[in-house]
């Protein structure tokens, strides 16, 4: 029994020891697959980066006489791309129905959401906070509703003419209610009447 304890003795500095090693081995090997994983996603991140950058170049050139003249506007957050375009260039006031010179927009648009299979579209409809007249109360009875309207005739044009993949467009109405500039001047409810084309991850 004495040996025993005396060997126990010897060996329990010894077992510690190869205990902490396996311990600080196991560590190691977690770090280092953390390490590992962390690169990957960098790098991936890194390339989604540089193909938002190539994807805005292309949709801005394609567009470059719209934006020049303040009638497109290109922009990104948090890795989505939107495709701004003001109410004027496709439809008449209080109207849903595309105007002929604006199909050459939209061509270009569908082309270019053509080259990016693996992104859904939402196209929004907005509106300033200007009542709908009288005379089209019959139509659209709010601005909500016009909103919706115009969304709904983008996503079919897409559809139809531009040959977008139906499964990949949504479109909804937010009227008055996400406006991005002053309502109280003229170029700010100019700019508040516009179609927003999303590039969002497929849910």
């Amino acid at each position: 029994m004495k040996i025993n304890g005396l060997m126990l003795l010897v060996l329990v500095p010894f077992l510690a020891s190869c205990s902490t090693q396996l311990k600080s081995a196991d560590y190691r090997r977690r770090a280092e697959s953390c390490e590992a994983e962390k690169t990957v996603l960098q790098v991936s991140r890194d390339a989604e980066l540089a193909r938002l950058k190539k994807n805005r170049q292309i949709i801005e050139a394609s567009l470059r006489a719209e934006i020049n003249s303040g009638h497109a506007r290109v922009s990104e957050l948090k890795g989505r791309l939107s495709v701004n375009l003001v109410e004027k260039i496709l439809f008449n006031s209080g109207e849903a129905e595309l105007l002929p010179q604006a199909r050459d927009v939209m061509d270009r648009v569908g082309a270019f959401l053509n080259t990016i299979a693996d992104k859904d579209i939402r196209i929004e409809g907005h509106t300033d906070s200007v009542p709908i007249g009288e005379k089209l109360k019959y139509k659209y009875p709010s601005n909500w509703g016009l909103s919706a309207a115009r969304a709904t005739e983008i996503a079919r044009y897409l559809q139809d003419v531009a040959k977008v993949e139906p499964t990949r467009l949504s479109a909804v109405g937010y009227g008055k209610f996400r406006p991005i500039a002053d309502n109280d001047t003229v170029e700010g409810r100019g700019t508040n009447r516009r179609i927003e084309i999303q590039l969002i991850s497929p849910e």
